[in-house]
């Protein structure tokens, strides 16, 4: 993954620009502050906000894994159009529509181009959510590189 892309994938995580001087992957000035264990009864009671209702988390990386051939990949793809477009995944609601990014170490271009196509035309989007997704759903196929 090349440093533009790096830097593209932590604007897109972070939700927010990193400053011009964080474009190397060794600078850690894109880094939030280190986390400190004061007050942990107070935060453990606040309220998770989620994405998708009680599955993801707003603003938090996931992995997913599982044996091979168990449709991890098809899984993702559907959340992140689902997350893009604020369409509800699988019956989880979409609480909170915003961006996804999806880094699919499986597939290429290709791959990534013609499901999240065939995702697009089962759903039947509107014109307006489909390009929401489009503007927020983030594709890294990086299988081959």
């Amino acid at each position: 993954m090349s440093n533009l892309e790096f830097h593209s994938v932590a604007e897109a995580v972070l939700g927010r620009p990193l400053p011009e001087h964080s474009m190397s992957i060794g600078s850690p000035q894109w880094l939030p502050p280190v986390v400190r264990l004061e007050g942990l009864a107070d935060i453990a009671s606040r309220p998770v906000k989620y994405s998708v209702d009680g599955l993801l988390a707003i603003g938090r990386a996931h992995l997913l894994t599982g044996m091979g051939n168990s449709s991890k990949t098809a899984l993702l793809n559907q959340l992140g159009v689902g997350v893009a477009s604020g369409t509800p995944v699988l019956g989880w609601p979409v609480t909170m529509p915003g961006n996804a990014v999806l880094l699919l170490a499986e597939d290429t271009v290709e791959d990534a181009q013609r499901r999240i196509h065939h995702i697009l035309n089962s759903l039947q989007l509107s014109e307006i959510a489909e390009a929401q997704c489009r503007e927020r759903l983030h594709l890294f196929a990086i299988a081959g590189q």
